[in-house]
């Protein structure tokens, strides 16, 4: 999995090539959250179940920014 969302982030650094902003990766974190929040049934929401979300996304993000910085700084 860490490969695969490595390789989304150096897709997209070399689609916009540029580096993207802190405020942009902490947005996209902010947005995926809220998906899952408003996803499905929510009679089963816990605080324990948005942290694990929130473990998750945080993961996911972190391993595409990687690629991204790394394929950014090869230019």
């Amino acid at each position: 999995m860490s490969g695969y969302l490595f390789s989304i982030g150096a897709t997209h650094a070399n689609l916009i090539r540029r580096q993207v902003s802190k405020e942009i990766w902490n947005l996209m974190a902010e947005a995926f959250i809220d998906c899952t929040l408003d996803w499905g049934d929510k009679k089963g929401r816990t605080e324990a179940s948005r942290k694990a979300w929130a473990f998750i996304i945080s993961f996911a993000i972190e391993k595409i920014k990687r690629g991204h910085l790394h394929d950014v700084n090869t230019f």
